[in-house]
């Protein structure tokens, strides 16, 4: 489970050539971002399965179990076997032990779903451990050269990708 850097929505330019026939008219500065977007995937390793949720706002802890428990809601009924899980993390501040607000909206969530939980953190600075970071060099991939005007647009062209061939739900 990772959550992206914000995007910022509007007529910003995203790196190179336009996709399309005509080159498309885009700011050359991020300044004046119409509003923000916080991509968050979580990733089902063995299966592949990836989701995507996306909040307009920061990357906080609230934000992180909200996205948590809408995927276990949307995905609880294929896991009716599953009692533990297991979470992977990065060091991210908001996803510390530390910060009070995370732990206790998990341990709601823990005691909601009568779950077990294992919060497991990738080590500070080793990006190549964690799948999900990969998934957002391909979702990168997929917004470069693509005015996201909107948060529609962006979740679109969300749509078009793939992890190990299955596109996200």
């Amino acid at each position: 489970m990772d959550a992206k850097a914000i995007l910022k929505l509007g007529e910003l330019s995203r790196r190179g050539q336009s996709r399309g026939q005509e080159a498309v008219k885009a700011q050359d500065q991020d300044l004046n971002g119409k509003e923000k977007f916080v991509p968050l995937g979580v990733l089902e390793v063995v299966s592949g399965m990836l989701t995507l949720l996306f909040g307009t706002s920061y990357e906080t802890s609230d934000f992180i179990v909200d996205c948590l428990e809408n995927w276990w809601e949307d995905r609880k009924d294929q896991h009716t076997h599953i009692r533990e899980l297991v979470i992977n993390l990065d060091h991210a501040p908001e996803l510390g032990s530390g910060r009070r607000q995370f732990i206790q909206r998990t341990i709601e969530f823990v005691e909601r779903y009568q779950l077990n939980i294992h919060l497991v953190y990738y080590p500070p600075y080793h990006r190549t451990y964690n799948p999900v970071k990969r998934v957002w060099d391909i979702l990168e991939n997929r917004w470069n050269r693509t005015l996201l005007t909107d948060r529609e647009t962006a979740i679109e062209w969300a749509k078009t990708m793939t992890w190990k061939s299955i596109p996200p739900s």
